[in-house]
Parts: structure tokens; sequence; C-alpha cells
């Protein structure tokens, strides 16, 4: 009924969000592969070393220590990227540009936030479908939802929530689509890229360079991005299925907006869906 209702409002408002889908379908950005690995070890050090650190600590204690250590790690990517490159480039990763005319009401990012919320009203029962039937193959397991139901201090629900709902989904998103994805799709846009400006990164200019062509581009970055998303979430079981076509949706959205908004605003609500019903279900 949700997604009817979704579908429903994109047809009959579609004119509202074509601005937001624009042919960003052959940006690129200017990161390179050290970029993409630096990255990666920063989101997988800085809460394991919180982790580590409050090894003894309460279990909300330790949830808050680790969603920290996730706000610092946004941190230093974000600094890092718009000091090698540009800050124009860390913007338009999130829209942060200014409207485009007097008649916008609203500023870009609101317009995709809403765009991804619609699509994650239309695309999250059918991966909870698919989710449901990847179980028959492998056991579903979740550290964060298991914690959070099996316990009932205070600190660490809000704690993981937050984790949950907003920081996984800006950091998995931010990794996921705009640098691992971002990257593949300079890659496959370049005729032939030096091996310093693939390890490197591109130039620190005004970025990212927007090349629209009327012709679609090679699907194989979403696809890449997607699977590397789900292989990201092996240690959850059965969820590694309905995450990659999850992904593949993300990966689009991706490539059509040029912006993280409307992934962002989709995963959440997924993240939010799950939050919901495990507190629900623990009571």
């Amino acid at each position: 009924m949700v997604s009817a209702l979704a579908i429903f409002w994109i047809l009959w408002h579609g004119s509202r969000y074509a601005p937001a889908l624009k042919s960003a379908v052959n940006a690129k950005w200017p990161w390179g592969v050290l970029d993409v690995l630096g990255c990666y070890l920063i989101i997988a050090i800085l809460p394991a070393v919180a982790i580590t650190t409050l090894k003894d600590a309460s279990p909300g204690v330790k949830s808050l220590g680790t969603l920290l250590a996730e706000l610092l790690a946004l941190g230093v990517i974000l600094v890092w990227l718009g000091i090698k490159y540009h800050t124009s480039a860390v913007k338009r990763l999130f829209s942060l540009e200014p409207r485009s005319g007097s008649g916008e009401t609203f500023p870009p990012w609101v317009k995709k936030a809403s765009l991804g919320l619609l699509t994650g009203l239309i695309s999250i029962p059918v991966i909870l479908r698919i989710h449901l039937i990847s179980q028959l193959l492998n056991e579903y397991s979740h550290p964060t939802l298991e914690d959070m139901q099996n316990r009932t201090e205070l600190l660490l629900i809000v704690a993981q929530a937050i984790r949950a709902i907003f920081v996984a989904s800006i950091l998995e998103e931010l990794f996921y689509r705009g640098l691992l994805q971002g990257f593949l799709q300079r890659l496959q846009a370049s005729a032939k890229p030096s091996l310093e400006s693939l390890l490197a990164g591109g130039e620190r200019c005004e970025l990212p360079v927007w090349k629209v062509s009327s012709s679609p581009p090679p699907s194989w970055p979403i696809f890449a991005s997607a699977s590397f998303f789900a292989f990201g979430h092996l240690n959850l079981g059965a969820s590694a299925i309905p995450l990659f076509f999850f992904g593949l949706i993300l990966g689009y959205l991706f490539r059509r907006s040029g912006s993280l908004i409307p992934c962002i605003a989709c995963h959440s609500l997924l993240n939010a869906y799950s939050i919901v019903q495990i507190l629900i279900i623990s009571g």
C-alpha cells in the first residue's frame, strides 16, 4: 500500500523530481585508488580502536564511543577530500549548492532527500521480500539489532539508533557510492588515465566535471559497488543477498542524481525501519 502511494506520488509530481535526476551519469569524480583505500582504513580502524579501548566499559558507553569514533572518521574523510581536491567536490556530493533560481523554494538537497525517501518507500518492501526468501538459504544475524533487543540500557539504544539511522548510512554511502563508485565511474569515463592519476586522484580544481551524454554509460560501476556493498555485509548472514539488490538501487540513484543525498535518505529509511521493528518486538 505504501509503495503504491509512493509510485502514485512520483507519477503525479514527476516533473518536480526531474531536475534531481539530471543527466549526471558521466560525472567525473576526482578520487583515486589511494583515496578509496585510505578512507576504508579510516572507517575500519577508528571504530576498532574505540571498541578495543572501551572493551571493559558498559555496553552503552562502548556504543557511544563507537558512535563518536565513526563521527570522527566521517569528519577526517570530509576534511581530507576538501583539502586534497576542492570543497566544491564535497559540496556536490551532498548537494550543498545554492538554489539554482529565484523560483526554487528549497535548496537542492531537500528535493533530492525527498526523492530518496520516495524511492525507499517503493523499493524497501521488495527488498524485505527478498530478505525473507534469502533466509531460507542462510540464517540472518545482526549484532547491532541483537544488542538492542537483548538490552534495556537507554544509552545503548539511543547510540545504536543514531549510528544505524544516520552515521552508518552516511559513512557507507560516502564510501561505497561516493568514493568507490565515483572512482569507478571516473575509470570508465577516462580513455587512457595515467597510473599516477589512478592512484593519487585527479588534479585539485572545481570538480566534479560534468560530461552529459545522450547514450547511457556502462552499468558495471553500479554492479561493482553493489557487490562490494553486499560483500561488506557478509557478517550479517542472509542480508548480503537483498543488500546487493538494494546497492543496485542506491548506485543508480547516485549515478543519475550525482548526489549522495537520495542514497543516504533511502538507506536511512531502511535502517530506521529495522530499528523501529526491533524496538516494537522487544517491547
